[in-house]
Protein backbone atom coordinates (compact mmCIF):
# COMPACT_ATOMS: atom_id res chain seq x y z
CA UNK A 1 0.00 0.00 0.00
CA UNK A 2 1.27 3.48 -0.91
CA UNK A 3 2.30 5.63 2.04
CA UNK A 4 0.49 8.90 2.69
CA UNK A 5 2.47 11.82 1.30
CA UNK A 6 2.55 14.80 3.64
CA UNK A 7 3.62 18.31 2.65
CA UNK A 8 5.19 20.36 5.46
CA UNK A 9 6.09 24.02 5.00
CA UNK A 10 8.35 25.66 7.59
CA UNK A 11 8.75 29.38 8.25
CA UNK A 12 10.19 29.56 11.81
CA UNK A 13 13.04 27.76 13.63
CA UNK A 14 10.73 26.26 16.26
CA UNK A 15 8.79 24.60 13.43
CA UNK A 16 11.99 22.87 12.29
CA UNK A 17 12.27 21.24 15.74
CA UNK A 18 8.54 20.53 16.01
CA UNK A 19 8.07 18.88 12.63
CA UNK A 20 11.40 17.05 12.76
CA UNK A 21 10.13 15.30 15.89
CA UNK A 22 6.84 14.33 14.24
CA UNK A 23 8.54 13.11 11.06
CA UNK A 24 10.66 10.66 13.02
CA UNK A 25 7.54 9.08 14.54
CA UNK A 26 5.14 8.83 11.58
CA UNK A 27 5.08 6.26 8.80
CA UNK A 28 4.63 8.46 5.74
CA UNK A 29 6.45 10.10 2.85
CA UNK A 30 7.27 13.77 3.31
CA UNK A 31 7.67 16.76 1.04
CA UNK A 32 9.34 19.50 3.08
CA UNK A 33 9.76 23.13 2.02
CA UNK A 34 11.70 25.57 4.18
CA UNK A 35 11.58 29.37 4.02
CA UNK A 36 14.84 31.31 4.15
CA UNK A 37 14.22 33.01 7.48
CA UNK A 38 16.20 33.27 10.73
CA UNK A 39 18.04 29.99 11.49
CA UNK A 40 15.61 27.77 9.53
CA UNK A 41 17.93 26.43 6.84
CA UNK A 42 20.99 26.06 9.10
CA UNK A 43 18.99 24.25 11.79
CA UNK A 44 17.36 21.90 9.28
CA UNK A 45 20.82 20.90 8.01
CA UNK A 46 22.06 20.22 11.55
CA UNK A 47 19.07 17.92 12.09
CA UNK A 48 19.54 16.29 8.68
CA UNK A 49 16.02 17.24 7.69
CA UNK A 50 15.51 16.40 4.01
CA UNK A 51 13.83 19.56 2.85
CA UNK A 52 14.31 22.11 0.11
CA UNK A 53 14.73 25.83 0.64
CA UNK A 54 11.94 27.70 -1.14
CA UNK A 55 11.72 31.49 -1.09
CA UNK A 56 12.00 33.92 1.79
CA UNK A 57 9.46 34.53 4.53
CA UNK A 58 9.46 38.35 4.56
CA UNK A 59 10.21 40.22 7.78
CA UNK A 60 9.08 43.57 6.37
CA UNK A 61 5.71 45.17 7.05
CA UNK A 62 3.14 46.85 4.83
CA UNK A 63 3.20 46.47 1.04
CA UNK A 64 6.67 44.88 1.02
CA UNK A 65 5.27 42.08 3.20
CA UNK A 66 2.44 41.40 0.75
CA UNK A 67 4.82 41.40 -2.21
CA UNK A 68 7.23 39.04 -0.42
CA UNK A 69 4.46 36.62 0.47
CA UNK A 70 3.11 36.57 -3.11
CA UNK A 71 6.60 35.85 -4.43
CA UNK A 72 6.94 32.92 -2.06
CA UNK A 73 3.50 31.56 -2.99
CA UNK A 74 4.54 31.42 -6.65
CA UNK A 75 7.87 29.83 -5.69
CA UNK A 76 6.02 27.13 -3.74
CA UNK A 77 3.63 26.47 -6.62
CA UNK A 78 6.60 25.81 -8.91
CA UNK A 79 8.09 23.29 -6.45
CA UNK A 80 5.01 21.42 -5.25
CA UNK A 81 4.24 18.03 -6.71
CA UNK A 82 1.69 15.47 -5.55
CA UNK A 83 0.78 15.25 -1.85
CA UNK A 84 -2.20 13.91 0.10
CA UNK A 85 -2.33 16.23 3.10
CA UNK A 86 -0.53 19.31 4.39
CA UNK A 87 0.78 19.90 7.91
CA UNK A 88 1.13 23.50 9.05
CA UNK A 89 1.81 25.36 12.27
CA UNK A 90 -0.41 28.42 11.87
CA UNK A 91 1.37 29.05 8.59
CA UNK A 92 -1.09 30.32 5.94
CA UNK A 93 0.92 29.21 2.88
CA UNK A 94 -0.08 25.49 3.07
CA UNK A 95 -3.66 26.37 4.02
CA UNK A 96 -4.29 28.54 0.95
CA UNK A 97 -2.35 26.40 -1.52
CA UNK A 98 -3.92 23.16 -0.25
CA UNK A 99 -7.38 24.60 -0.73
CA UNK A 100 -6.49 25.57 -4.29
CA UNK A 101 -5.23 22.03 -4.90
CA UNK A 102 -8.19 20.47 -3.05
CA UNK A 103 -6.08 18.78 -0.41
CA UNK A 104 -6.69 18.37 3.33
CA UNK A 105 -4.93 20.54 5.91
CA UNK A 106 -3.98 19.63 9.47
CA UNK A 107 -3.19 22.85 11.32
CA UNK A 108 -1.28 22.82 14.61
CA UNK A 109 -1.77 25.90 16.78
CA UNK A 110 -0.72 27.45 20.06
CA UNK A 111 -1.58 31.07 19.29
CA UNK A 112 -5.15 32.14 19.99
CA UNK A 113 -4.57 35.72 18.86
CA UNK A 114 -5.58 36.67 15.32
CA UNK A 115 -2.16 37.95 14.26
CA UNK A 116 -1.35 35.35 11.67
CA UNK A 117 0.73 36.76 8.83
CA UNK A 118 -1.08 40.06 8.15
CA UNK A 119 -4.19 40.75 10.17
CA UNK A 120 -7.30 39.36 11.82
CA UNK A 121 -9.03 38.53 8.52
CA UNK A 122 -6.13 36.39 7.29
CA UNK A 123 -5.85 34.76 10.69
CA UNK A 124 -9.51 33.83 10.71
CA UNK A 125 -9.33 32.44 7.17
CA UNK A 126 -6.40 30.25 8.17
CA UNK A 127 -8.38 28.70 11.02
CA UNK A 128 -11.59 28.50 9.02
CA UNK A 129 -10.05 26.60 6.11
CA UNK A 130 -8.12 24.06 8.18
CA UNK A 131 -9.74 20.62 8.06
CA UNK A 132 -8.36 19.74 11.50
CA UNK A 133 -7.00 22.03 14.21
CA UNK A 134 -4.74 20.38 16.82
CA UNK A 135 -3.81 22.51 19.83
CA UNK A 136 -3.08 22.48 23.58
CA UNK A 137 -5.95 22.23 26.07
CA UNK A 138 -4.68 25.45 27.64
CA UNK A 139 -6.42 27.32 24.80
CA UNK A 140 -10.15 27.88 25.44
CA UNK A 141 -12.18 26.42 22.56
CA UNK A 142 -14.30 29.59 22.40
CA UNK A 143 -11.17 31.58 21.45
CA UNK A 144 -10.55 29.25 18.52
CA UNK A 145 -14.16 29.35 17.39
CA UNK A 146 -14.04 33.16 17.40
CA UNK A 147 -11.08 32.88 15.04
CA UNK A 148 -13.13 30.82 12.60
CA UNK A 149 -12.32 27.26 13.68
CA UNK A 150 -15.01 24.59 13.34
CA UNK A 151 -15.79 23.22 16.81
CA UNK A 152 -16.22 19.69 15.45
CA UNK A 153 -12.71 19.71 13.95
CA UNK A 154 -10.78 20.96 16.98
CA UNK A 155 -8.68 18.31 18.74
CA UNK A 156 -6.86 19.28 21.94
CA UNK A 157 -4.01 17.61 23.82
CA UNK A 158 -2.47 17.87 27.28
CA UNK A 159 0.77 19.83 27.16
CA UNK A 160 2.47 22.29 24.85
CA UNK A 161 3.96 22.43 21.36
CA UNK A 162 7.43 22.53 22.88
CA UNK A 163 6.83 19.19 24.64
CA UNK A 164 6.80 17.47 21.25
CA UNK A 165 10.48 18.07 20.56
CA UNK A 166 11.64 18.31 24.18
CA UNK A 167 10.55 14.64 24.32
CA UNK A 168 13.45 13.75 21.98
CA UNK A 169 16.05 15.97 23.62
CA UNK A 170 19.31 14.65 25.05
CA UNK A 171 21.76 17.28 26.40
CA UNK A 172 25.03 17.60 24.54
CA UNK A 173 27.72 16.70 27.12
CA UNK A 174 30.25 18.85 25.23
CA UNK A 175 28.03 21.93 25.04
CA UNK A 176 29.92 23.94 27.65
CA UNK A 177 32.93 23.96 25.35
CA UNK A 178 30.93 26.15 22.98
CA UNK A 179 30.24 28.82 25.62
CA UNK A 180 32.93 30.87 27.44
CA UNK A 181 31.07 30.58 30.76
CA UNK A 182 30.20 27.78 33.13
CA UNK A 183 27.32 29.75 34.62
CA UNK A 184 25.22 32.01 32.43
CA UNK A 185 21.77 33.29 31.51
CA UNK A 186 20.26 33.61 28.03
CA UNK A 187 18.57 36.73 26.66
CA UNK A 188 16.65 36.95 23.36
CA UNK A 189 14.99 40.27 22.39
CA UNK A 190 11.38 40.95 21.50
CA UNK A 191 10.46 40.30 17.87
CA UNK A 192 9.46 43.91 17.28
CA UNK A 193 9.38 43.38 13.50
CA UNK A 194 6.55 40.84 13.85
CA UNK A 195 3.18 41.85 12.46
CA UNK A 196 1.37 40.71 15.60
CA UNK A 197 3.16 43.24 17.85
CA UNK A 198 2.12 46.88 18.09
CA UNK A 199 4.69 47.60 20.79
CA UNK A 200 7.73 49.33 19.30
CA UNK A 201 9.87 49.76 22.40
CA UNK A 202 12.40 47.29 23.77
CA UNK A 203 13.59 46.85 27.34
CA UNK A 204 16.62 44.79 26.31
CA UNK A 205 19.31 47.55 26.33
CA UNK A 206 18.31 48.52 29.87
CA UNK A 207 18.07 44.89 30.95
CA UNK A 208 21.54 44.12 29.56
CA UNK A 209 23.09 47.09 31.37
CA UNK A 210 21.50 46.24 34.72
CA UNK A 211 22.47 42.57 34.60
CA UNK A 212 26.00 43.28 33.32
CA UNK A 213 26.62 45.55 36.30
CA UNK A 214 25.69 42.64 38.57
CA UNK A 215 28.45 40.53 36.97
CA UNK A 216 26.01 38.03 35.53
CA UNK A 217 27.31 36.16 32.49
CA UNK A 218 25.01 36.71 29.51
CA UNK A 219 24.59 34.77 26.28
CA UNK A 220 22.81 37.26 24.02
CA UNK A 221 20.86 36.10 20.94
CA UNK A 222 20.20 39.04 18.58
CA UNK A 223 18.43 38.33 15.29
CA UNK A 224 19.95 41.22 13.32
CA UNK A 225 22.40 44.12 13.49
CA UNK A 226 19.88 46.43 15.14
CA UNK A 227 19.40 44.02 18.01
CA UNK A 228 23.15 43.40 18.15
CA UNK A 229 23.61 47.13 18.85
CA UNK A 230 21.70 46.73 22.14
CA UNK A 231 24.84 45.14 23.60
CA UNK A 232 27.28 47.79 22.36
CA UNK A 233 30.14 48.36 24.80
CA UNK A 234 28.83 45.62 27.12
CA UNK A 235 30.59 42.40 28.05
CA UNK A 236 28.16 39.79 26.73
CA UNK A 237 28.70 36.72 24.58
CA UNK A 238 27.04 36.64 21.15
CA UNK A 239 27.40 33.24 19.40
CA UNK A 240 28.94 33.55 15.94
CA UNK A 241 26.70 30.81 14.54
CA UNK A 242 23.37 29.23 15.56
CA UNK A 243 23.49 27.07 18.69
CA UNK A 244 21.03 24.38 19.75
CA UNK A 245 18.38 26.32 21.69
CA UNK A 246 17.49 23.40 23.94
CA UNK A 247 21.14 23.05 24.99
CA UNK A 248 21.23 26.77 25.76
CA UNK A 249 18.12 26.40 27.91
CA UNK A 250 19.28 23.25 29.72
CA UNK A 251 22.72 24.56 30.66
CA UNK A 252 21.61 28.10 31.58
CA UNK A 253 20.45 29.28 35.00
CA UNK A 254 17.67 31.52 33.68
CA UNK A 255 16.25 32.00 30.17
CA UNK A 256 14.85 35.45 29.33
CA UNK A 257 13.00 36.18 26.12
CA UNK A 258 10.71 38.77 24.57
CA UNK A 259 9.23 36.06 22.33
CA UNK A 260 7.32 32.95 23.28
CA UNK A 261 8.87 29.63 22.26
CA UNK A 262 12.21 29.97 24.07
CA UNK A 263 10.52 30.60 27.43
CA UNK A 264 8.19 27.63 26.91
CA UNK A 265 11.12 25.41 25.90
CA UNK A 266 12.90 26.33 29.13
CA UNK A 267 9.73 25.76 31.14
CA UNK A 268 9.22 22.30 29.62
CA UNK A 269 12.82 21.47 30.58
CA UNK A 270 12.27 22.64 34.16
CA UNK A 271 14.57 25.68 33.78
CA UNK A 272 13.70 29.10 35.23
CA UNK A 273 12.08 31.12 32.44
CA UNK A 274 11.31 34.83 32.15
CA UNK A 275 9.02 36.26 29.50
CA UNK A 276 9.05 40.00 28.80
CA UNK A 277 6.74 39.57 25.82
CA UNK A 278 5.21 43.00 25.13
CA UNK A 279 1.90 42.00 23.54
CA UNK A 280 -1.25 40.26 24.67
CA UNK A 281 -0.25 37.00 26.34
CA UNK A 282 -1.30 33.76 24.71
CA UNK A 283 -3.39 31.26 26.66
CA UNK A 284 -0.48 28.77 26.71
CA UNK A 285 1.77 31.39 28.34
CA UNK A 286 -0.93 32.40 30.83
CA UNK A 287 -1.26 28.76 31.86
CA UNK A 288 2.52 28.33 32.35
CA UNK A 289 2.63 31.58 34.35
CA UNK A 290 -0.26 30.29 36.46
CA UNK A 291 1.67 27.05 37.05
CA UNK A 292 4.70 29.07 38.17
CA UNK A 293 6.84 27.80 35.29
CA UNK A 294 7.24 31.21 33.61
CA UNK A 295 7.74 34.60 35.25
CA UNK A 296 6.37 37.52 33.22
CA UNK A 297 7.28 41.17 33.58
CA UNK A 298 8.14 44.25 31.50
CA UNK A 299 9.97 45.91 34.40
CA UNK A 300 13.78 45.50 33.90
CA UNK A 301 14.48 45.95 37.64
CA UNK A 302 11.84 43.39 38.63
CA UNK A 303 13.29 40.94 36.10
CA UNK A 304 16.85 41.57 37.35
CA UNK A 305 15.70 40.83 40.89
CA UNK A 306 14.19 37.52 39.74
CA UNK A 307 17.39 36.60 37.88
CA UNK A 308 19.58 37.45 40.89
CA UNK A 309 17.39 35.21 43.05
CA UNK A 310 18.08 32.16 40.86
CA UNK A 311 21.46 32.83 39.25
CA UNK A 312 24.20 30.47 40.37
CA UNK A 313 21.84 28.35 42.47
CA UNK A 314 20.66 25.79 39.99
CA UNK A 315 21.56 22.18 40.75
CA UNK A 316 21.19 20.02 37.66
CA UNK A 317 19.96 16.50 38.08
CA UNK A 318 19.46 13.98 35.28
CA UNK A 319 17.07 15.38 32.69
CA UNK A 320 13.49 14.13 32.98
CA UNK A 321 11.45 14.29 29.76
CA UNK A 322 8.82 11.70 30.74
CA UNK A 323 5.99 14.26 30.77
CA UNK A 324 6.98 15.55 27.34
CA UNK A 325 7.21 11.99 26.00
CA UNK A 326 3.60 11.35 27.12
CA UNK A 327 2.50 14.54 25.36
CA UNK A 328 4.24 13.51 22.16
CA UNK A 329 2.71 10.02 22.27
CA UNK A 330 -0.73 11.58 22.66
CA UNK A 331 -0.20 13.86 19.64
CA UNK A 332 1.18 11.03 17.49
CA UNK A 333 -1.88 8.93 18.30
CA UNK A 334 -4.16 11.83 17.35
CA UNK A 335 -2.31 12.26 14.05
CA UNK A 336 -2.42 8.56 13.20
CA UNK A 337 -6.19 8.53 13.75
CA UNK A 338 -6.72 11.69 11.69
CA UNK A 339 -4.53 10.43 8.84
CA UNK A 340 -6.44 7.13 8.81
CA UNK A 341 -9.71 9.09 8.56
CA UNK A 342 -8.35 11.13 5.64
CA UNK A 343 -7.08 7.99 3.90
CA UNK A 344 -10.50 6.34 4.08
Amino acid sequence: MRKTKIWIDIITPSEVLFFNSLISSLSADFLITIAKHAENVHLSKILHMKGMSVGCHPAEKGMLKYIGVLKRIFSLLRQLNYFDVAFTFQNPYPVFLSKIMRKKVINFADNDSAWILFNREIGELTFKHSDYLICPKAIPIDNLIRLGADKDHIIQFNGYKEDIYVADYTPDPNFRQKIPFREFIVIRPEALFAVYLREKGTIVPQLLKILSKENINIVFLPRNERERSYAKNLSVYIPQKPINGLDLCWYSHVVLTGSGSLAREAACLGVHAVSFYPGKLLSVDKQLIKEGKIFHSRDPYEIAEYVSLHYGKRKRSKINTEKSKKVKMEVIKILEEVLETIKT
